[in-house]
């Protein structure tokens, strides 16, 4: 077990032993630490969680262009039934000799369907040389993900550069989201898609429940690293790569209810409803330059 593991690990075993009459404490030994393995780990819960206020995200391209999500406002409603016991859950695992211990964050399983991510930004674009010009608002409600989540762990190999391999599992429905040129408040001038629905597929095209490996640390990781662009500099190079893998990469199902343009000016227009039975990402090579 690697240093950060260990580290993790005794800040763990200390809290559960502060919870014990003094007299329980003891010092544990790296041979004991070395034992303890498993869903060892923090398990905790978001509740009357929100996050607003003047928060925003920009990216700038090299010719002075920019893209700006504003204003940003992110909420979840919670299901108080399950708070305890349908977690999140961080642990580290081991993988062998040789290779990284692998930290995990594992999302609540949200059965019911009841804690739901709201989130709402504006958006705004500026041209190289030009004056920000706004562009909007994207409305996100009632975003539900049931169970998935986030591997992470350092390359084996040394790969091409430096970085850290990336597992990632998502299944989610979303009650809605819309482009609204007015503004987040005023729906009157909207592009809203209905009723998304994104998880894994069986070999028919039918849901299965389950979530959608995207990539796995063990099978297939995605790969963040830093490399060379063959001009001297470096980019930062997201790669995920299924073509090599005896399985290839999981399917997934995409489907959404409803698609449907509202104009205060021209009326609704309603083009039903789209789905793509199945679908793979067996490659994805995106790499960002920085700008000067």
């Amino acid at each position: 077990m690697g240093r950060a593991a260990r580290a993790v690990l005794r800040a763990g075993l200390l809290i559960l032993a502060a919870a014990r009459p003094a007299w329980a404490l003891e010092t544990l030994s790296e041979r004991d630490l070395a034992t303890v393995q498993g869903r060892d780990g923090l398990y905790f819960n978001l509740q009357n969680f929100s996050l607003s206020g003047q928060l925003s995200l920009s990216y700038a391209s090299p010719d002075g262009a920019m893209l700006k999500f504003g204003d940003l406002a992110i909420s979840r409603t919670d299901d108080p039934a399950h708070l305890l016991d349908d977690p999140y859950a961080l642990w580290i695992a081991r993988r062998g000799t040789g290779l990284a211990d692998v930290v995990h964050l594992d999302l609540p399983q949200n059965a019911a369907g009841l804690q739901r991510w709201q989130a709402a930004a504006d958006l705004a674009v500026t041209p190289a040389g030009g004056t920000p010009q706004a562009l909007g608002a994207l409305v996100l409600q009632d975003l539900a993900l049931y169970g998935g989540g986030v591997q992470l762990s350092t390359q084996s190999d040394g790969g091409a550069g430096s970085g850290l391999v990336l597992g990632v599992a998502l299944r989610a429905d979303v009650g809605a989201l819309s482009w609204r040129a007015r503004g987040r408040n005023d729906g009157s001038e909207a592009l809203t898609l209905s009723g998304i629905h994104l998880g894994a597929v069986d070999a028919s095209g039918q849901f299965t429940g389950q979530p959608w490996a995207l990539a796995d640390v063990s099978q297939q990781p995605a790969v963040l690293q830093v490399i060379r662009d063959g001009n001297g500099g470096q980019v930062l190079q997201l790669k995920v790569d299924w073509r090599s893998s005896d399985t290839g990469a999981a399917k997934a199902g995409l489907l959404i209810d409803n698609v449907r343009f509202d104009s205060a000016a021209n009326g609704a227009m309603d083009l039903g409803s789209s789905r793509i039975s199945s679908f793979q990402i067996n490659h994805m090579d995106l790499r960002l330059r920085p700008g000067n």
